[in-house]
């Protein structure tokens, strides 16, 4: 698996087929982790939803 660098944006409006690996698999995002996740995009003025 090869990874690369894109956009939020361009990943939410590609038509595309995400494979998760079985490691990541078990995995489970609570409202919590969402929430920091969120903190964390907000708090970075450098980064850009859109751009």
């Amino acid at each position: 698996m090869k990874a690369t660098e894109a956009k939020l944006l361009q990943i939410l409006v590609a038509v595309s087929r995400f494979i998760i690996p079985i490691y990541q698999r078990t995995y489970l995002w609570t409202q919590k982790e969402c929430q920091q996740l969120w903190e964390v995009l907000c708090a970075d003025s450098s980064y850009s939803l859109l751009a």
